[in-house]
């Protein structure tokens, strides 16, 4: 590339400062030469403006002399020339990248005018620069009288940043596994910012080392700088649109669920404006397991006293549900794979969270419930209390075999006209249909884009049009008719397995009709606080001689580990069966509700399961989470018994009568 020597230089200066026409006279005399001198350095000076495509005219008028038009501004410190000749030396590829970063990292407005000033060239080599960077990023430009900007979705602009990336570890001979993790943080970090960028990348590389996981060498580099992309485009307040998926698929990948909340958990801590929620969790999840990462083979991750405890809860919870679960090897090995860190954090006193808890607890209340007393041995082999977070990712595991097995139907409920509404029909629908079926509330966009493949049933409040499932309309407030319709289609369509009739239609309690006696029913007393009424039935219970002295101890631990208070207002705390001589449920009824952990209840129902009824817990904890599904369900119930309780007095026995509608 031609340059100016340092007289045209000045001669490019004085020009680019003045606003008037000046004359050759002048200019020799500023510069201190022939004016033949100075028509040779304007010729000089208009074929290097040529060849370089400047942005910049050399304007001349007889008898007014000359003057620079265009983006003068660039040109008025000519004299220091080093910075400009290392723009002037600058090549169209590395103009393009600085232009594409500034679009894509920055997300900043460009203007023609702004680059041609930036970078000494034409117009037309911006507009080629452009055409380029939206080939080469495979990105979409917009402009307007304010400037050029990204018309992208946030699934492209993620991938122009990927592409980027790419280029950048090209650019810098990066492309080796050893060079990528050596110079990669600092290099990306000068581009999404140094702690988010030197965390994913010890993030990704701690997998290589993981027990519990596993990423193929090959999609290191592609994992890393996706999570990055991910995280750093999260902090600027970007999520890709996508909806969330139904819990039933969520939990068949629940271990990098997790992984994939603790990463998101661990970045927002070191970025104050990364903000994330569920489907930010699962989107991460996604791009995790696009990336390959799965869970390692536990064949030889454990020892002698974990395989006895993982295979003692196999056992129990298969004499709980009746399900032989022990030739479930993809359950065992999820187990194993769980169990060594789990029970490190428990040792070590170390809470993780379970982003699905709630959920967990309400749509698998049945499954969680039978893992914690599955749990209650172990507890005592390991030396070891499991908080609710650990008990509900083992209740996932199961959840998930039950629903291999088509244990129990998946039904989905449908309306668009608010939460409330939804919640109406999910507690009326509940409480007619098995408990081993799980309910769950959906959108009509998100019934529309996802898999319906796994569903069995949908009851909506609007009409959904043709869809492969069977389907009930109902209204808003959901009628008896539309129960009636709800029970006759689930009969035509289910009507071949034989549990379905004695679970939703022969509604006598058999379970609890063997254990709840009128002796332990405690109706309108008056008590301030949870621990008075735990004490009250305790104390009842250790008098009656069904309890051991460890009991009471257990109960309160338990209700420091998780709340046991449901929305419909009844309280449901427990304790292990190692400390349950003989099984026992305790009902005491308020006169005046009290709050218990979240909600207030006017009702508390302590369950007591010895350990030779371990086969009933299931068909126990069935009958009483329909008579506490609702609040009216609740109501009933406690009308029963208020009736049974007068009749026993008159010498009939409660246990005998009580029946749920």
């Amino acid at each position: 590339m031609k340059q100016l020597i340092g007289r045209q230089k000045k001669i490019v200066t004085i020009l680019a400062w003045s606003s008037e026409y000046i004359t050759i006279d002048e200019l020799s005399v500023k510069i201190n030469r022939s004016i033949r001198t100075v028509y040779d350095d304007l010729k000089a000076i208009n074929q290097w403006i040529e060849l370089n495509e400047l942005p910049v005219t050399l304007e001349k008028k007889r008898s007014l002399g000359i003057r620079l038009t265009g983006s003068v501004g660039s040109f008025r410190n000519l004299e220091n020339y080093e910075e400009f000749k290392e723009k002037e030396e600058r090549s169209p590829e590395n103009r393009q990248y600085e232009i594409a970063q500034v679009l894509l990292v920055e997300g900043k407005t460009i203007t023609y005018q702004g680059l041609m000033d930036k970078y000494y060239v034409s117009s037309t080599s911006i507009k080629n620069d452009l055409e380029k960077i939206q080939k080469n990023y495979q990105i979409k430009l917009s402009s307007t009288k304010q400037g050029t900007t990204l018309s992208e979705n946030e699934e492209g602009v993620r991938k122009g940043l990927f592409l980027l990336s790419e280029q950048l570890l090209e650019k810098n001979d990066l492309e080796s596994i050893d060079a990528f993790e050596t110079k990669g943080p600092e290099l990306f970090g000068q581009i999404f910012g140094e702690e988010l960028t030197y965390y994913v990348f010890q993030k990704i590389a701690e997998i290589q080392y993981s027990e519990e996981f596993t990423l193929p060498f090959q999609y290191l580099k592609s994992a890393t700088l996706n999570v990055l992309i991910y995280l750093y485009r999260l902090s600027k307040g970007y999520s890709l649109e996508r909806e969330s998926d139904f819990l039933f698929e969520q939990i068949q990948s629940i271990e990098s669920y997790y992984f994939s909340s603790e990463v998101l958990q661990e970045a927002s801590d070191l970025v104050s404006s990364l903000r994330y929620g569920k489907t930010e969790i699962e989107a991460l999840n996604t791009l995790l397991i696009s990336q390959g990462l799965k869970v390692k083979d536990a064949a030889t991750q454990t020892n002698k006293q974990l395989n006895e405890a993982i295979d003692q809860l196999i056992k129990n919870m298969s004499e709980i549900f009746e399900v032989d679960f022990t030739k479930d090897q993809t359950l065992r090995t999820r187990l194993t794979v769980h169990f060594i860190p789990m029970v490190y954090r428990l040792q070590a006193g170390i809470t993780i969270n379970n982003p699905l808890l709630e959920e967990i607890k309400r749509q698998y209340a049945l499954t969680f419930n039978s893992v914690c007393y599955a749990l209650a041995d172990i507890e005592n082999q390991l030396q070891l209390t499991f908080n609710e977070d650990e008990v509900s990712f083992l209740a996932v595991y199961f959840q998930v075999v039950l629903e291999k097995m088509d244990f129990g139907k998946r039904i989905l409920i449908v309306c668009p006209t608010g939460i409330g509404t939804s919640e109406l029909i999910l507690n009326k629908v509940r409480k007619m249909l098995p408990q081993k079926d799980s309910l769950e509330i959906t959108t009509l966009r998100q019934l529309k884009k996802n898999d319906l493949s796994k569903v069995d049933f949908v009851i909506s409040s609007v009409e959904l049009g043709q869809i492969e499932k069977p389907v009930v309309q109902v209204s808003p407030l959901i009628s008896a008719e539309d129960m009636r319709n709800i029970s006759r289609l689930y009969s035509e369509v289910f009507l071949e397995e034989p549990e379905f009739t004695t679970e939703v239609f022969d509604a006598s309690a058999a379970y609890l009709s063997g254990i709840l006696k009128q002796d332990y029913l405690f109706l309108d007393k008056c008590f301030q606080n949870k621990s008075d009424c735990l004490t009250f039935l305790i104390d009842h219970l250790e008098k009656q001689g069904d309890v051991t002295k460890d009991f009471r101890v257990d109960v309160f631990e338990r209700e420091k580990m998780g709340a046991t208070s449901l929305e419909s207002g009844v309280a449901i705390p427990h304790a292990s069966p190692k400390n349950v001589r003989k099984s026992r449920i305790c009902v005491l009824a308020l006169d005046k509700g009290i709050v218990w952990d979240k909600y207030k209840v006017n009702m508390i129902i302590l369950i007591c399961i010895a350990e030779k009824d371990r086969k009933q817990i299931r068909g126990i904890l069935s009958e009483i989470y329909q008579i506490v599904v609702t609040k009216e369900k609740v109501s009933g119930f406690l009308d029963k018994i208020r009736t049974y309780s007068m009749e026993g007095r008159n010498g009939n026995d409660a246990s005998n009568q009580y029946r749920i509608s």
